[in-house]
């Protein structure tokens, strides 16, 4: 469902083949809802504004959906209409890299207050490898938003685990280069520039984590007009 929307079993069928952008709309939707979705709902997602006589206009491309999971070859999951419901049952051999990212991402945070931090970084560079690439890059929407926003959030958690995990195995240098991700993705969540200031302290370059909250606190007064926060300070203090 990132990147480009994908149908994948014994052949591929691209985005290209759907039909169009209500099509591949309805493809993620059903696809990252577990349940059955109201059929108004799923319009109110397609269409911002549903066309009037939206009814019409859904059924074709949901069997054109359905068609596109057959020439997939994909005998794991079915889409099921009903007079007032829709929904894509799935087997669970089927995989949606959206919904198995966001699993390995709760896998790899349990993992990380064990202090396995080798099973954490593996579950959150999954993570960060699927939630790094858009979603359908083009198209706007509410409901489009909130996935996005979600989604970020999951790419920043995958980010904090990826550079507490190699912190955990005494690598203060690739764990300064997730927290210079984590930053550059969410330049106003302090989460970074504490991480990247104990990195740096890590490797014995105190001159290098107080150039760190010195950026840090130019960033949130010119763009936030805020003061860094009473943590991000006392991480400061202390390597001070």
């Amino acid at each position: 469902m990132t990147g480009r929307v994908t149908l994948e079993a014994e052949r591929v069928v691209d985005e290209a083949d759907l039909p169009g952008l209500q099509g591949r709309i309805a493809v993620a939707a059903l696809a990252l809802t577990p349940h059955a979705m109201a059929r108004d709902r799923l319009a109110s997602i397609m269409w911002a504004e549903p066309p009037e006589g939206w009814e019409r206009s859904l059924s074709p491309i949901l069997s054109k959906v359905r068609r596109a999971l057959e020439k997939a070859g994909d005998d794991g999951s079915r889409l099921v209409s009903s007079a007032g419901s829709v929904e894509m049952r799935r087997d669970p051999s089927i995989w949606v890299d959206a919904l198995d990212a966001t699993r390995e991402l709760d896998a790899a945070e349990g993992a990380l207050r064990r202090d396995d931090a080798r099973q954490a970084w593996v579950g959150a560079a999954v993570a960060s490898a699927v939630f790094r690439r858009p979603f359908l890059p083009g198209v706007s929407g509410l409901w489009i938003d909130e996935q996005r926003r979600a989604f970020h959030n999951r790419l920043v958690r995958a980010f904090e685990v990826v550079a507490d995990a190699w912190s955990l195995l005494d690598d203060p240098v690739q764990s300064g280069a997730a927290a210079e991700q984590l930053i550059a993705i969410d330049p106003y969540r302090e989460t970074g520039y504490i991480k990247l200031m104990r990195a740096c302290a890590d490797q014995g370059n105190r001159a290098a984590a107080l150039r760190v909250f010195a950026r840090a606190r130019e960033v949130l007064a010119s763009e936030l007009g805020v003061e860094p926060s009473d943590r991000l300070q006392a991480v400061y203090e202390e390597i001070l």
